[in-house]
């Protein structure tokens, strides 16, 4: 693996960590649903690497999911893909820049999506979890 791809895969590692920690936020576990999804860009190719973060707007939790190669992700609030809780959820997106080159100077890294999909509150994009039901996304990122 390149060092450009371990500091990558270290960088969503910390991510999904934190995410995983903010998801305990409420003092009982709540029941939480099977959620599955795809991020992509607008010409098809899957964002490969990264984090889908939901914040429920009902709950004090939040729900996570690391971005695979292929572009799918499987959503976790108290362990890594046990689901998310029921209704609307904000959503934010991130994907670290990764460096284009290991003989690039520092800051020689490309951003690879729009930072407005770093945060709920500019991203756009919503998800709701209904309980009994299929909960799989898509959601489109754009590129900076």
């Amino acid at each position: 693996m390149g060092s450009a791809r371990l500091r990558l895969v270290k960088s969503v590692g910390w991510l999904a960590g934190f995410a995983l920690l903010a998801g305990c936020g409420s003092g009982k576990k709540l029941q939480t649903y099977d959620v599955t999804g795809t991020v992509m860009f607008p010409d098809g190719n899957p964002v490969a690497g990264g984090i889908v973060t939901f914040r429920s707007y009902d709950q004090k939790v939040s729900a996570s999911g690391i971005i695979e190669e292929d572009g799918t992700c499987r959503m976790g609030t108290f362990q890594p893909g046990d689901g998310a809780v029921a209704g609307r959820h904000g959503v934010a997106i991130a994907a670290p820049a990764i460096q284009r080159d290991d003989s690039d100077p520092p800051g020689g890294s490309e951003v690879r999506i729009a930072r407005k999909f770093s945060s709920p509150g500019t991203s756009g994009l919503e998800f709701t979890v209904t309980p009994g039901q299929s909960n799989a996304f898509t959601f489109q990122v754009t590129p900076p």
